[in-house]
């Protein structure tokens, strides 16, 4: 048997990034939504009982892979809540990536909820709800918002969730620059810029995100801490935000701790100008819309 699903990829609207806490982790207020860019995960009944294969082109070892931590801690989870349970078959994972790996758009922590959706298809729901999200939680902060609505704020170290209303089919133009900074990087340049350049971290309320979510696209107050860092360490990168604003981007933004930047327009014909210009200068960029909810559970099955 094969179940398939496609795994969206995210984009953060707004990302506010407050101080270090003493968990190591930082406070999180982010607005994220789904875009129609997607992983293909796959799921299939082989092999001896209880293992989990991979197939795929993957840059990690087996064992740091996030879609084999998402199945081993899945099964791992089912024989505690249902110890009578009959052992699992062998389990064999495919994933074809289309989302660039390390771009700021969620794609391994996409590529884990949808497996863990697969796998509730396949074993059935626990008794208890709220299985998958204790799962998804323990596999990432971002994994928890993949399982549900296409937009969500989210708080904490971004695992306290509040679904919003999703936007409109609005068409987008994602843009994948040529350099990738990691996320543990990303977060150190936030720390050391604000020591350096004594800067005073911009700051919305949680109601002021909401309020301000419902004005049109062209008057939001968003921004994203990530991105000064990012662009004083890569100043090519401004010339990519400038652009995106050039070709009459309603609003243009960098994504997550980068790399990806997008834009969002008001027409097609604007953002398939836009993707033909940037497309033109070398960039490498995928022209799509907005998502307003995860794609069905199964794909197909067979």
């Amino acid at each position: 048997m094969t179940l398939t699903i496609e795994a969206p990829a995210k984009i953060n609207l707004h990302l506010q990034v407050g101080k270090l806490r003493s968990d190591g982790y930082h406070d999180l207020l982010s607005l994220m939504h789904l875009v129609d860019l997607s992983d293909r995960v796959s799921l299939r009944t082989e092999g001896k009982r209880g293992t989990v294969e991979l197939e795929g082109d993957f840059d990690c070892l087996k064992k740091d892979n996030l879609l084999y931590k998402a199945a081993s801690a899945y099964l791992r989870e089912r024989q505690k809540r249902i110890p009578n349970a009959p052992p699992a078959p062998g389990l064999t994972i495919s994933c074809l990536k289309r989302i660039p790996a390390g771009g700021g758009l969620g794609g391994g922590s996409s590529d884990a909820a949808a497996l863990l959706k697969l796998l509730e298809r396949f074993f059935g729901a626990f008794p208890e709800r709220g299985g998958l999200d204790e799962i998804a939680l323990s596999l990432g902060s971002d994994v928890p918002f993949f399982l549900h609505t296409g937009a969500e704020i989210a708080q904490g170290r971004g695992e306290v969730l509040e679904p919003v209303e999703p936007l409109p089919a609005y068409p987008l133009v994602l843009v994948f620059p040529s350099w990738r900074i990691s996320t543990p990087d990303a977060y150190a340049a936030i720390d050391r810029f604000r020591l350096e350049k004594a800067d005073h971290p911009r700051f919305l309320s949680p109601g002021q995100l909401r309020e301000a979510y419902r004005r049109p696209v062209a008057q939001w107050p968003f921004f994203n801490d990530f991105t000064s860092p990012v662009l004083l360490q890569f100043p090519e990168s401004r010339d990519l935000l400038l652009r995106l604003q050039d070709q009459e981007a309603l609003y243009s933004q960098m994504s997550g701790s980068g790399s990806t930047f997008f834009g969002l327009f008001g027409e097609e014909k604007t953002a398939l100008w836009a993707f033909e210009r940037l497309k033109s200068m070398g960039y490498r960029c995928h022209l799509g819309k907005m998502l307003a909810r995860p794609y069905d559970p199964v794909y197909n099955g067979r």
